[in-house]
């Protein structure tokens, strides 16, 4: 936990430099960009997690020397390997592979870490249940003044969406909020305003919505709960709000208002919040007393630049960020070295192979200790001041030993995040190289086969072998029965898990079963000869019972179905007839390279009264 916290925070500090760095050096640019340049590094940033688990990964690692990762055949077989006789015991024995230091900070750093979140994330949704609260209480403004300044505005900044202005009791409370359904919450003393100031506090709340502010601010706010600690979002975060304000500061001034006019009124608005302390809200608001100066004096400026982003350069921008992002995501670097084995959780386990084992000391030259269930076979660890990254291949069959290419396998890294895919080629053979060492889920898929899950665990340095066999996969049929009659029609098959992927046999005449060693995964689906619908019940029908019935069983090598249970039932009435009338099915048996094979089944049976 502490490694991917440090990761993650590496990461978004990285992107957010970048973009402060970027808006710094673009001062003569316009707000709107800058505002711009911070909004995509701060989104980008908040979906670094998110991205790490889809881009290429890549490593940056060190070998200790040039012979360190050489193979020491001579004492591969010579170390005291034992196995055990307990399953769950998996582990190499390795007491140098966790550091007490790291274990006792992480155990201090990550309940403080998920304390301050806790409470940032808190302190947001107060804010949040605060103005929907103000929200609530307050009353539509319906005053002409204002509903025909709403209005002409608008139209002038091209909004599509109704805007919701609201006065509520605070005397001087005046934010900006909402995406959907956007609000303007007014003070107490709004009716008193004068034309003018009407208009310029309506340009300035309206250009916020028509630049969708709020949505940006809200990611920003929550990329700052999670980084709490991270004096760069802070930073980022304080930035973004600035260039908010000076980005409608300009939209208002190129409405036509003066700039003197328009710095007298941001002065009484913020002399009345200074003089009634507003509390703090996530919304965007007016006249923050703490950022005026700065926005007076730009207001003031006549050679700044005000002219608003355009489409093209934000799509740039963007593209840019994105560009930056993605390699920084893929990023991973590998932790101190660890000893551990492979450890598969999967019903059918395959044999693992000893690879290597080579010398932990070159001075005492004594080997690594592997305990394994005997079921699964032995992993050799590697020295621990060796291979920075580890490897694991193997080759994939079906369950009559049948070559399966095209397999798609993929390792997840739980600590960091980082994916790997890969296919398996044309003799079922897949490899993953430059795995970090960690723990990982590994997933395996083809059409019509069941996706095999696995956890696994490497170490820096492992070389890994292991074969998977991949179950064929089962057919889903659904069946609705009505009250009207006693049978319903025939419904179709669907087949939900077994499917050819393109290789499925042309028939009995011209499929004749691989040799050893060839190319499998060849499946004809079962076709139904004899079919039975199940009847509605009388006593249900009059009970006015109703519901699905979900069944399961075995289409066996003769095309008969067996082994028929009913997995859930809403009446027992129900549940013996759908059983009684799929117990009468036959089928043309499932076929795996041309051999019968039994395949599962699940029928759902919809019984439905009449309406």
């Amino acid at each position: 936990m502490i490694t991917l916290l440090l990761d993650a925070t590496l990461k978004t500090s990285v992107i957010l430099l970048f973009a402060l760095a970027a808006a710094t050096a673009a001062r003569k640019a316009s707000a709107s960009v800058r505002h711009w340049m911070l909004s995509t590094a701060i989104v980008c940033a908040l979906a670094t997690p998110m991205l790490a688990l889809f881009v290429p990964s890549w490593q940056a690692g060190l070998s200790l020397s040039s012979s360190a990762t050489r193979t020491d055949q001579s004492t591969a077989g010579s170390g005291p390997l034992q196995l055990s006789s307990s399953p769950a015991e998996t582990a190499v024995a390795n007491p140098a592979s966790h550091s007490p230091l790291r274990e006792t900070v992480g155990r201090v750093v990550v309940p403080i870490w998920l304390t301050g979140t806790a409470i940032s994330l808190l302190l947001l949704l107060v804010g949040l249940g605060r103005l929907a609260l103000l929200a609530a209480r307050a009353e539509r403004v319906r005053a002409p003044a204002w509903t025909a300044a709403a209005e002409d505005i608008s139209v002038q900044y091209g909004l599509l969406r109704t805007v919701m202005l609201l006065q509520s009791d605070h005397p001087t409370l005046l934010v900006t909020w909402g995406l959907r359904r956007p609000k303007v919450i007014l003070p107490r003393a709004a009716y008193q305003w004068p034309e003018d100031r009407i208009r310029v506090v309506l340009c300035h709340e309206l250009a916020h919505i028509r630049r969708r502010d709020w949505m940006l601010l809200m990611a920003a706010e929550l990329l700052r709960s999670f980084q709490w600690f991270n004096p760069v979002a802070w930073i980022a975060c304080t930035r973004l709000r600035q260039e908010s304000e000076h980005a409608c500061d300009d939209v208002v001034l190129g409405a036509g208002i003066e700039r003197s006019d328009y710095a007298t009124h941001l002065l009484d608005l913020a002399r009345a919040a200074v003089d009634n302390h507003t509390a703090w809200s996530p919304a965007l608001a007016i006249a923050r007393p703490s950022t005026l100066e700065g926005r007076i004096r730009a207001m003031l400026n006549v050679r700044l630049n005000r002219t608003p982003i355009t489409r093209p350069a934000g799509t740039a921008i963007a593209l840019v960020c994105l560009g930056i992002t993605v390699p920084i995501a893929g990023f991973t670097t590998t932790s101190g070295p660890a000893v551990s084995a492979v450890d598969t959780s999967h019903a059918v386990r395959p044999a693992i192979k000893v690879v290597r084992m080579n010398v932990m000391d070159r001075r005492n030259r004594e080997t690594l200790a592997a305990r394994l269930d005997p079921s699964v076979g032995v992993i050799a660890g590697t020295t621990l001041a060796q291979a920075a990254f580890a490897s694991f291949s193997g080759t994939i069959v079906d369950p009559l030993g049948g070559l399966l290419p095209g397999v798609t396998l993929s390792v997840l890294n739980l600590q960091s995040g980082a994916k790997q895919e890969v296919h398996s080629g044309r003799t079922g053979r897949f490899e993953f190289v430059g795995l970090p060492g960690g723990d990982y889920s590994m997933e395996a898929s083809l059409p019509g086969f069941v996706t095999d899950h696995q956890s696994l665990t490497f170490s820096p340095g492992l070389v890994a072998e292991q074969n998977i066999t991949m179950q064929i996969g089962s057919i889903t049929e659904t069946i609705t029965v009505t009250s009207e009659s006693e049978s319903s029609p025939v419904s179709a098959v669907h087949d939900v898990n077994v499917r050819t992927g393109g290789r499925a046999s042309g028939g009995d005449k011209s499929c004749s079963p691989p040799v050893a060693g060839g190319i499998g995964g060849n499946i004809k689906p079962p076709r139904k000869l004899a079919n039975v619908n199940p009847t509605y019940p009388a006593a249900a029908r009059d009970a006015k019972v109703q519901g699905t019935v979900i069944l399961h069983g075995v289409i066996d090598i003769d095309g008969y179905m067996r082994d028929v249970r009913v997995l859930r039932s809403p009446d027992a009435n129900l549940a013996g007839a759908a059983a009684d009338a799929i117990n009468q099915w036959q089928f043309d048996a499932t076929r795996l390279n041309c051999v019968p094979v039994e395949t599962g089944a699940t029928v759902l049976v919809n019984f439905q009264l009449a309406r």
